[in-house]
């Protein structure tokens, strides 16, 4: 059976609409990946784009096609796969050459109620010791609770924000982190301290939906630090809105990703979240995660 992807572009080539985006002189090309945003995530490839010169370049066409400027990429991976650091700094220069940045993406799977606090005793020293001797441009945490006490876990997520603060080694060093819109819903004074960090530089709010109304919807929430009598009231910190592609559990047209929709309905809902952003400070798109949006890149190789 044709994925959706195929199915539009069989329809397109039927059509003969297929000509103006997607065929350069009667020839497929790379390079005509629809969605367009800033970031996205890379994990499970990291390893192979470090060290192989063919994964890195084809990193670097899906990176050129979805007009990216920065990617936040598996520090965790590397480590786990006793990567030398010497070869991710490599990568890190490389990235900057072709004009992406690169912020280290690290996080506490486990979803404990004090994973924060698991994450700063586990690798907080060695992200550390990698930040003084090599490159990186920028430090991504994605944390997440079990969901059985979402106030403890934001206490245990500010204790780290106030150990990086005082770390030397993030000097200079931009920080991101992921977010949730129920976060912010449920417990909105412990989000200010936490989402609204001062050692934090930027907000991904993790949009998983799969309609435009419900990205939006989503990315509000997330931002929201009140209310008055003119209605919700914003965070001023910036965010990106980074929207779900991949195959969720093998589930069939999951609310949580755009996977079933096809990459020209993604493409679509992320231009019209940029041409016409979501309330509060909204800075850029992003795409979780890359090797789906790999598949959608290899649909136009030939």
């Amino acid at each position: 059976m044709l994925d959706s992807t195929r199915r539009a572009y069989l329809k397109r080539i039927v059509t003969g609409t297929v000509g103006t985006t997607l065929l350069g002189s009667g020839m497929a090309s790379a390079g005509t990946l629809q969605p367009k945003a800033d970031t996205t995530y890379v994990w499970g490839r990291a390893e192979d784009i470090v060290q192989d010169s063919t994964a890195r370049s084809t990193f670097y066409d899906v990176m050129s096609a979805m007009s990216g400027s920065y990617v936040y990429f598996s520090w965790g991976e590397i480590q786990k796969r006793s990567v030398p650091s010497s070869d991710l700094d490599e990568f890190v220069v490389g990235a900057n050459d072709n004009g992406y940045d690169v912020r280290l993406l690290s996080g506490q799977v486990d979803q404990r109620t004090d994973a924060p606090l698991v994450f700063s005793d586990r690798y907080l020293s060695a992200l550390s010791a990698y930040l003084d001797d090599y490159s990186a441009d920028g430090v991504h945490l994605d944390i997440e609770p079990s969901g059985n006490d979402l106030g403890a876990f934001l206490d245990n997520y500010e204790t780290l924000l106030d150990h990086i603060e005082q770390n030397s080694s993030f000097n200079g060093v931009t920080l991101s982190i992921a977010w949730r819109d129920w976060w912010t819903q449920n417990e909105m004074a412990k989000t200010r301290n936490v989402r609204d960090h001062a050692r934090v530089d930027e907000i991904d709010v993790m949009a998983y939906a799969d309609a435009e109304s419900k990205v939006r919807e989503s990315a509000e929430q997330a931002m929201q630090d009140g209310s008055n009598l003119w209605g919700r009231t914003f965070s001023s910190k910036p965010y990106v809105v980074t929207v779900e592609i991949q195959n969720l559990e093998g589930s069939t047209d999951s609310p949580l990703s755009f996977y079933d929709e096809g990459e020209w309905a993604t493409a679509t809902v992320l231009d019209n979240i940029d041409s016409s952003p979501p309330k509060g400070n909204y800075d850029g798109r992003g795409i979780h995660f890359y090797n789906p949006l790999l598949r959608w890149q290899r649909t136009y190789e030939v």
